[in-house]
Order: structure tokens, then sequence, then C-alpha cells
């Protein structure tokens, strides 16, 4: 079986908490997807932003005057953000470091794995994926998923000691890796097999 790959992480965990017919859609929808466009990437310029800043290591409050520049239908989410940032770092001392994209094998599909952040905070370094969308909101079980594939695509002597964590950004809310559900990499498994399948069948 030829391996499909060109999925994000977070195209692969939106599907796997999908339930019924919308498996479906959100795949026919991959497959019939057009090219990547900036211009229809409604966080590209925020995350942009967001990585220029913590590379020169400045203040997330600095970002507040930039994003009243942005277009005005996208100001809101982007100050939410910005705001929620802050909330996170605080006080904190950072030091940027950098991370390569990962591919993930998961049975017969592989997923683009890029957790965009890596900080040393505190002296601990920490591996972190952004979720800047307000929908569909960070529960713990999406969570989890998201965690699990980045510990699992990351996993090596090179990142003994790291902490990973993936940032609410809007609420400012850091979930780090802990306790996992029995079976999840069974779960993975099969959604990738029922991916796969639909992707051969639409």
């Amino acid at each position: 079986m030829d391996t499909l790959d060109g999925i994000s992480l977070t195209y692969f965990v939106d599907f796997v908490l999908k339930a019924g017919t919308p498996k479906i859609t959100a795949v026919a929808s991959f497959k019939n997807r057009e090219d990547y466009s900036p211009t229809v990437d409604f966080y590209k310029q925020l995350r942009e932003k967001i990585l220029e800043t913590l590379k020169a290591g400045a203040k997330i409050s600095t970002m507040e005057t930039w994003a009243l520049s942005v277009q005005e239908k996208k100001r809101p989410a982007y100050l939410a953000v910005i705001s929620g940032l802050k909330t996170f770092m605080g006080k904190r001392s950072y030091k940027w470091f950098g991370l390569k994209k990962k591919t993930l094998a998961v049975g017969p599909i592989s997923l683009s794995v890029n957790p965009e952040v890596g900080l040393e905070i505190d002296g601990v370094r920490h591996v972190i994926k952004l979720y800047l969308r307000d929908e569909p909101p960070l529960v713990k079980n999406r969570a989890q998923l998201i965690l699990h594939i980045l510990q699992r695509a990351y996993s090596g002597p090179d990142s003994e000691g790291h902490t990973f964590g993936v940032l609410d950004a809007r609420k400012g809310k850091f979930h780090a890796s802990g306790a996992e559900p029995p079976g999840i990499d069974a779960l993975l498994e099969g959604e990738a097999v029922a991916f796969k399948t639909m992707y051969d069948a639409v």
C-alpha cells in the first residue's frame, strides 16, 4: 500500500475527532484541496510575527501596536492571541532555539509535524505547538492527541528533558504532556487506515 503524505498534524487530529459521515467530507476536502495560498491563510501574518518576536527575544506586548495595523477583520482574533501569549509568558525569561519540521509515519499515512516554537523557558527547553483557533476549542482529548503525535515525532536522545506542550494561545493556557489514555497508538493507527481507505474511495 502506497503511503499518503502531506497531511498536517492539525488536519489529522480534526479528522480523528469527527464522527460518522463528516469524516468522509473531511477526506474529500483534503483530496480536492487547492494549492496553499497565503492570501487565504487567516493566521499567517500572526504566526510570522510571533516567531519574529520570540526569535528576537522581545516582549510579546510589542506586537500590540503592530496588530492594530492589520486588516480590520483580523484584529480581534490577533489581539486575543497576543493577550493570551502575554498571560502565558508573564515575566518568564526565555531564549529561542530552532526546531526542524518532522514527518511521522502512522500506518499508511505520513503526517507533517511542525510545532513552530522552541523556547528555553527558565532553563527548561519547551517544544510548543501553537493553537491559534477559537473553534473548535482545544479540549482535553484534542490536546492529548496533538501532544502524543508531537512526542512520537520528536522522540530521541536530543529531546531528553524537553517539555512538550500545546499552547491555547487565546487563553494563555499551556497543555503539557502527561498521562495518556491507554491504546492511543492503536487509535491513531486505526484512524490512519480509515483516512487512507476513504481517500482512495472518494
